[in-house]
């Protein structure tokens, strides 16, 4: 049976791990792009701000997800 992305978050742990170290990868280049932009090519410095952006939007459920199952473990001991 093939789990929707919402029933992967509910059941499994390790993939709100995966989805927020795959939010965390876009977000280092976007500062990495805005730190380089800022200083040599300025007009670069939008996408850096997009690529932080969406690092946050795409992290945020596995960081929430993250927390779920820490709050779950306190809980059950």
């Amino acid at each position: 049976m093939k789990l929707t992305i919402i029933n992967r978050w509910l059941t499994e742990p390790k993939f709100s791990l995966k989805l927020f170290i795959a939010g965390l990868l876009p977000f280092f280049v976007g500062v990495i792009v805005s730190f380089i932009a800022k200083i040599y090519f300025p007009q670069l410095l939008i996408y850096g701000w997009i690529l932080i952006i969406s690092g946050i939007i795409i992290a945020l459920p596995g960081y929430i997800g993250i927390w779920r199952w820490r709050w779950i473990q306190f809980k059950n001991n």
